[in-house]
């Protein structure tokens, strides 16, 4: 007789941070394993791995687990947040496979009941699996709709050359990611790309080629999609505790003045033509994964000031200091 699997109540830990959208917190929920973890630098696809063939999450588990998050944080942070990004380590937290469509039309009325300032409200998918039913529900939502509530998908890009992707394991196309992009602006959403700096298994040699193309990417979907508010979210390379010794064996992480030099480089391409650059500063898939990741305690307050800002200048300034330093006996 097998033993029934464990209900996913309790979710990962909630993260936080100020971005140009105001002050957002993040809520990851337990779910299933990626049905899609064919990734070769992730580190998360072993997570949530305890509930393979435990099905979509039940409203019961979802309220469980939303309350534990809003619980975690103080009522000012709860009046402060502007922004709630519900996440994942499954392939989405929006397709029926994942979160029951009832259940989760109820638990973002939840959020947003539960938020008063709430303003935005992101959810994570992947390009090709963005149901317009699901979308369509959630627009519809009446909490949403009453609150005037802005509405984001967020989605894996990690790099915007399609070879490099493909090369990779990401197997998202640039067509898949136009025709999500149709689908959002159509519906009046708007699409946060997450982007990987200095990508495990790319030389550092093209960490700031590959984030500049990223930024050119976001540029060709704004000019095709001008209707559509775009978001460049990087996170960073890292490599992951229990592949260290075998996939990332020979990985190692951009210095401080190379992730501000690529930085700098993509927030002129993306202050050029309209797309909203942000840069994790919370390193919640890192900790997850007990990763060694680039080092960032230096260079943290300039990246907090830049998401607010978005002022190149920020980073640029940045790098020369830290250059200073070492060219100091």
């Amino acid at each position: 007789m097998l033993f029934p699997l464990r209900k996913r109540l309790e979710p990962y830990p909630v993260s936080q941070y100020d971005s140009p959208h105001g002050h957002e917190v993040f809520i990851t929920l337990r779910t299933l394993p990626c049905a899609h973890a064919r990734c070769k630098f992730c580190g998360l696809k072993s997570l949530d791995r305890e509930w393979k063939g435990a099905g979509p999450l039940s409203e019961e588990e979802l309220f469980s687990q939303l309350r534990h998050s809003i619980s975690a944080l103080s009522e000012s942070e709860r009046r402060a947040t502007e922004k709630v990004s519900l996440i994942g380590m499954a392939h989405s937290v929006i397709t029926p496979d994942v979160v029951s469509t009832e259940a989760l039309d109820k638990g973002i009325s939840f959020l947003v009941e539960s938020f008063p300032n709430l303003k935005h409200l992101s959810v994570e998918t992947r390009a090709d699996m963005l149901p317009r039913s699901v979308v369509e529900r959630i627009s519809a939502n009446a909490a949403v709709r009453k609150k005037g509530i802005s509405l984001e998908a967020a989605l894996g890009v990690e790099s915007g050359v399609q070879k490099v992707r493909a090369a990779l394991g990401k197997g998202i196309s640039n067509k898949q990611l136009m025709e999500a992009a149709a689908v959002l602006q159509k519906a009046g959403w708007g699409m946060r790309a997450y982007f990987i700096h200095h990508l495990p298994g790319r030389s550092p040699r093209f960490a700031a080629k590959d984030l500049e193309a990223g930024a050119r990417f976001m540029a060709r979907l704004k000019r095709r999609f001008p209707k559509l508010p775009l978001t460049m979210y990087v996170l960073r390379g890292y490599a992951p505790a229990e592949l260290r010794a075998t996939t990332f064996a020979a990985y190692e992480p951009a210095s401080e003045a190379q992730v501000l030099n690529s930085l700098a480089k993509a927030a002129r391409v993306c202050g050029k033509h309209g797309v909203s650059l942000v840069v994790d500063v919370v390193g919640a898939d890192e900790a997850a994964t007990s990763a060694e990741y680039l080092p960032g305690q230096r260079i943290q307050p300039a990246l907090i000031k830049f998401n607010v800002t978005q002022d190149a200048a920020v980073l640029r300034r940045a790098r020369k200091a830290i250059l200073r330093e070492f060219r100091t006996p």
